[in-house]
């Protein structure tokens, strides 16, 4: 995109406005500007502190502002309350949530919802829509003010509820991630707080495995964008003990060569958390391309390769080509049958597949084995590659994923 002088540009007057048309003429828009997640940014965006934000359908503005917000601070903690789904629910399980939208179903169900928002809150908006006419704006690296005026993009609204004083929209996340893209959550919010007099009061949830529910208020002040961690509050969602499913039966666990794929590369995708929201939204779809996994969800195109790698090797999923000779990813027998499991059985027998490894094995009662060389090159992973110590990180964090959930 070098015709462009996009750098050049930036130096005169902050910022680039360019159209999906013209982006399309070096690779598919929807894809290049979908940057859910820091580290996704590409490399000339990440030398030269550069974003890319929709400002209107079909038209995007380039500046070196950081659209990014923090999420460190969201940290694994004791929940200050407990709540329980109703016993005479069975289509909704407390040990069995794998979306968000069944986490904010028992969110709702449980009244954690009517407890957060301190009265009845009741669904009322859910899914995409085209957003009102909004501005706002964010400071570049020399502290200018970027102005973004946003009309007609799509947003999504993963849970909007109502109550007598608010509005309360929900972005849901499963699992833990250090930043996200503030489009997901300021779009929304701005939108709504056009298209309706009531106070708009905006949350960023995720579901934690173990029944665990944060919740972050965001909010615009003085055109700031802010997550208020110091009303961040977590609550928990009963679940059924399952005494058998503990770390410690693992540990006398039986080769198997079968259960794990040599073929596929040696995993290197440190969050099993991720792993497992991977593995949920496959099970969402009969079948689905690497493509279509990204624009859906957030998930990106690199992510996407090392943890569906993972499900390969597990044989949980498999790829095959469709009739347009695309290649998709599909769930097994065997990812059928886990994930019709309760949460803490199908970890188990996640792990129970991991560490029935050869080379994994070795890591039950030591994080720094003696490997045997015959064991390595048996499983194609290089010693003298740099991605051998990456790997051997990735079983290690996997190990005290389990420990933790399995105690």
């Amino acid at each position: 995109m070098a015709d462009y002088r996009i750098l050049d540009a930036l130096d005169t007057k902050n910022s680039f406005e360019i159209s999906s048309r013209e982006i399309n003429k070096y690779k598919q828009s929807r894809l290049m500007c979908k940057i859910d997640f820091k580290k996704d940014r590409p490399k000339a965006f990440r030398e030269n502190n550069l974003s890319v934000l929709a400002i209107n359908n079909g038209n995007y503005k380039i500046a070196r502002t950081d659209p990014f917000l923090d999420l460190k601070a969201v940290k694994k903690k004791k929940p200050e309350k407990s709540f329980e789904l109703p016993r005479n629910f069975i289509s909704l399980q407390a040990n069995n949530i794998t979306s968000e939208s069944k986490a904010l179903d028992a969110a709702k169900l449980s009244g954690m919802l009517d407890y957060l928002c301190k009265e009845k809150t009741e669904l009322t908006i859910r899914g995409r829509e085209y957003c009102q006419d909004f501005d706002f704006y964010l400071a570049d690296i020399n502290d200018n003010k970027i102005e973004y005026n946003v009309s007609g993009v799509q947003i999504e609204v993963d849970g909007g509820y109502e109550n007598s004083e608010s509005i309360v929209l929900i972005e849901a996340k499963m699992g833990l991630t250090d930043d996200m893209n503030i489009r997901q959550l300021l779009y929304p919010h701005m939108s709504y707080q056009k298209k309706y007099k009531k106070k708009i009061a905006t949350y960023l949830m995720f579901y934690e495995v173990g029944g665990y529910f944060h919740f972050i208020p965001f909010e615009v002040i003085e055109q700031r964008c802010i997550l208020d961690f110091k009303r961040y509050r977590i609550f928990s969602l009963n679940q059924q003990v399952q005494e058998r499913c503990k770390f410690s039966d693992i540990k006398n666990i039986d080769l198997a060569a079968d259960l794990t794929d040599r073929n596929i590369p040696f995993p290197q995708a440190n969050s099993f958390e991720i792993v497992l929201t991977t593995f949920y939204k496959l099970a969402e779809k009969d079948s689905i391309t690497k493509e279509k996994m990204f624009l859906e969800h957030d998930i990106s195109l690199r992510q996407w390769d090392y943890y569906s790698n993972v499900l390969l090797w597990m044989q949980l999923v498999e790829k095959n080509e469709d009739g347009a000779k695309q290649k998709v990813y599909s769930l097994t027998e065997r990812g059928k049958r886990l994930i019709n499991l309760s949460e803490k059985e199908r970890i188990f027998e996640m792990a129970k597949i991991i560490f029935s490894n050869e080379v994994v094995n070795l890591f039950l009662n030591t994080d720094n084995p003696n490997i045997p060389k015959d064991l390595l090159i048996r499983n194609k992973i290089n010693p003298e590659a740099d991605t051998f110590p990456r790997r051997m990180n990735t079983v290690k964090s996997w190990k005290r994923f389990f420990k933790e959930v399995l105690k």
